[in-house]
């Protein structure tokens, strides 16, 4: 998909002018049962159906060295596994945009498997920002951040050091995100700064429900890579 400088100002998300801005239906599917960290997990939703969320929309564009992601999807209506003893209503609906590092984009983390199906692996880590719909108790918290993903469910705030030996990973200086939900609908537009915004070639995004109780590793995700082609490179 193309990405193009947005018009106008970027201070509300929500209101942005996304004419002219392309836009793609993405298909997700399950995050592999088998690619899940630990037995338990892969034990526990061996034949709990996950992943509801099979599809979402997605408009990209740039401004400056931001990039601006638009997702828009609806909730699976009467859908939900059946709950679980303590955890009803703890967890909430979350997205998330991910992108190759720099430094694994054109060596193993083009490797069949290594992302973006599994969010990443320990040799080929991906940069994910991360939104949650929060709890009222979590209301003062950061509703995004930014962490790195080696796998399904194994998000960190940094790259481990083995990982990152001697490469230089620029850091992102902000995020925000303003989000909606209109009946079953969700959209939520996530914007953050990223050095060389437009030599970026691809993405991928996952999707949480969180009345399923989907989290971590337990969610979907798009199977493919997602192409960009940058039109008006700065």
């Amino acid at each position: 998909m193309n990405v193009s400088e947005i018009k106008g100002s970027t201070n509300n998300l929500l209101e942005l002018d996304w004419s002219g801005i392309d836009t793609e239906q993405v298909a997700l599917v399950p995050i592999p049962i088998t690619s899940q960290p630990n037995a338990y997990i892969r034990t526990k939703w061996a034949d709990r159906e996950y992943g509801l969320t099979r599809s979402a929309q997605l408009s990209l564009a740039r401004s400056g060295n931001k990039i601006l992601a638009r997702l828009e999807w609806d909730k699976v209506d009467g859908n939900a596994s059946e709950k679980e003893d303590g955890f009803d209503g703890e967890f909430t609906d979350a997205a998330a945009i991910f992108f190759p590092l720099d430094f694994v984009a054109n060596g193993q983390g083009d490797q069949p498997g290594a992302a973006p199906l599994t969010i990443g692996t320990h040799q080929a880590p991906v940069r994910l920002w991360y939104w949650r719909d929060q709890l009222p108790i979590q209301r003062d918290l950061p509703p995004i951040k930014e962490l790195y993903a080696s796998g399904p469910g194994v998000f960190r705030p940094n790259l481990n050091e083995s990982v990152r030996s001697n490469k230089d990973v620029a850091t992102t200086a902000s995020l925000s995100v303003q989000a909606l939900k209109s009946d079953n609908h969700w959209t939520v537009v996530i914007s953050g700064e990223y050095e060389g915004a437009n030599n970026i070639e691809k993405m991928g995004i996952a999707i949480w429900d969180g009345s399923n109780q989907e989290r971590a590793g337990i969610g979907s995700v798009s199977p493919q890579w997602i192409g960009l082609e940058q039109t008006g490179r700065l």
